[in-house]
């Protein structure tokens, strides 16, 4: 699956559960998450999509790494099953 359908349907299955989601077209911040998320229960996400032959670029693994630091959650998605498994 390409990231940019996958990151579609990602955004769709978070909306549907309830979730307020910031698809990240263009960010000041580089390695800034694909989508920035927070659950009705206030946990934040930072998801980096990546389809298919995709790799995650050192900015972007740090940026997922800060904010698990901070108490929020930051991982690449790189399917809807890992995504329904949070």
């Amino acid at each position: 699956m390409t990231g940019a359908k996958l990151q579609h349907l990602t955004i769709k299955e978070l909306e549907k559960r309830k979730f307020h989601v910031i698809n990240v077209i263009s960010a000041s911040k580089n390695g800034c998450a694909d989508i920035l998320a927070c659950s009705p229960t206030g946990r934040f996400y930072a998801l980096e999509i990546k389809g298919d032959g995709d790799t995650l670029k050192p900015l972007q693994r740090y940026f997922l790494n800060e904010v698990n630091k901070r108490g929020g959650i930051g991982m690449v998605i790189k399917d809807l099953k890992q995504l329904r498994e949070l």
